[in-house]
């Protein structure tokens, strides 16, 4: 048990609380992503003008509830890109604000401090909370969700009504509208209660269902029920047969667990993970803070099973269902993580500030770069513009990024290198190029040569994101 903090503690703990979410919101505006990231994002755009499930724009579950909020900013005068940003930029402040309250709830106003600067400096929050996509409003949502949570398991009903878990039951219904791929969390923060409070767990997934039949209703609505279920398979059966990076498709293999953790530790935390990356001075600081941080928080802390169980089954989801190559997964699970660490470095005054200044060593940087620096994707189509006259491009995951800042280009998708070589025989003499994600790069079969590589810095994109442009020059 904790003593009582005194008045004067908890004011300076508040007003250190709302300058963290105004420096929240700051950095992400600063930091903001100056175009698309990729196909998903691609898709966002589109969709902010003309909502259309059936031509993927955006692609299913159609993310209702984000895209509302993306028209919401554009109607007020954002640009596109920046309309897809804002609802992340604005919810970090909601971040930092539920984060803190969570561990205040656990602990102390210290922790609670501990907390708004950790969900203001870790590099992963940053830098998905600053892109035209879903993260950054998902995190705030599933941020406000563990409040909800952590204060019924604190009080269980009775003495406070069920109306309150209910609720949760609909905020996690809106999550779901804006990020509906992310149950693992959601799942794990119920979990508890479905173990030991039958009726409130019944109150929470009755406020869930509530939430959305009503988002789910509107898409069918919109989209016609028939078309909601074959984009439905699609991209199931994509997800978890071919693209999408699971344990189903990848295996449980050491490349795996290597690449999830530097998604989770490197991209998420800032810490150190390959050496061949070399090792900056606060990254290594910051890493051994973290540890001593997650050290002292492994006693048990009352009321803290619902943030257990989030962290927990967001951990499983990125082992068996993630795509190592998207960091952004990771972001379900530093969320849980930002309370339960803040806890732990609540031990000692000057651990958390002492932590926040040299992880923040590394996360404006960051930042800066992002700003300036355009996805892989969007370089490579900005490039193929400039190209007179215009080339015939293939790619697998870069088409649409070149069709929409690309318009002359002819940017046909393809599955294998087999299809380009078929595709272009009898074809008009022209600039042929594909991109190093079309599969089936044989010397062998076919006659490539390499042109350019685009890729940003290693710790805002994993490796494998990088892309190289090839010019095809005929089958072998």
């Amino acid at each position: 048990m904790t003593a009582a903090p005194a008045p004067s503690s908890r004011t300076h703990a508040a007003v250190a609380i709302a300058l963290c979410a105004l420096s929240a919101v700051v950095l992400r505006w600063a930091g903001r992503a100056p175009d698309v990231e990729g196909f998903d994002s691609v898709g966002f755009l589109l969709a902010v003008d003309h909502y259309d499930l059936a031509a993927r724009t955006p692609h299913f579950p159609g993310y209702p509830l984000y895209l509302l909020a993306a028209r919401a900013f554009r109607a007020l005068g954002a640009s596109p890109v920046d309309a897809l940003c804002w609802p992340g930029i604005l919810g970090a402040a909601g971040l930092v604000l539920c984060a803190a309250a969570t561990a205040a709830r656990l602990h102390s106003p210290r922790a609670a401090v501990g907390a708004a600067l950790l969900a203001l400096v870790l590099p992963g929050l940053q830098l998905a909370g600053s892109r035209p996509l879903t993260e950054g409003l998902g995190a705030a949502l599933l941020s406000a969700a563990l409040l909800l949570a952590v204060d019924a398991w604190r009080t269980p009903a009775p003495p406070h009504p069920l109306w309150r878990t209910f609720a949760l039951g609909l905020l996690l219904g809106a999550l779901w509208g804006v990020r509906p791929a992310w149950v693992a969390a959601p799942a794990g923060l119920a979990a508890p209660f479905l173990v030991a409070r039958r009726r409130e767990a019944a109150a929470i997934f009755g406020g869930a269902l509530l939430a959305c039949v009503g988002w789910l209703g509107a898409l069918v609505l919109l989209t016609g029920p028939a078309e909601l279920a074959e984009a439905a398979r699609k991209v199931l059966v994509g997800h978890f047969t071919s693209w999408g990076g699971t344990a189903l498709t990848d295996g449980l293999g050491a490349s795996r667990v290597d690449r999830l953790g530097w998604c989770v530790l490197a991209w998420g935390l800032g810490l150190p993970w390959h050496a061949a990356d070399g090792v900056a001075p606060a990254a290594a600081v910051a890493g051994g803070l973290l540890v001593l941080a997650a050290v002292t928080a492994l006693p048990p802390v009352p009321h803290r099973a619902p943030l257990v169980g989030a962290a927990g089954a967001a951990a499983l989801y990125l082992l068996v269902g993630a795509n190592p190559e998207n960091p952004r997964h990771a972001v379900q699970l530093l969320v849980p993580l930002v309370p339960l660490l803040a806890v732990g470095a609540a031990r000692w005054r000057w651990l958390a500030p002492a932590l926040a200044v040299a992880l923040g060593l590394g996360t404006v940087p960051l930042a800066a770069e992002q700003a300036s620096a355009a996805a892989p994707a969007v370089e490579l189509a900005r490039m193929l513009a400039t190209l007179d006259p215009p080339p015939r491009f293939y790619g697998f995951t870069t088409t649409r990024t070149v069709a929409l800042r690309a318009p002359a280009v002819t940017s046909v998708l393809v599955d294998h290198l087999d299809e380009v070589a078929r595709a272009e025989r009898g074809a008009a003499p022209g600039m042929v190029l594909f991109e190093s994600r079309v599969p089936g790069k044989s010397q062998r079969r076919h006659k490539f040569i390499p042109v350019a590589t685009f890729q940003r810095n290693h710790r805002i994109d994993p490796a494998g994101a990088s892309i190289t442009l090839y010019l095809y020059r005929g089958p072998q």
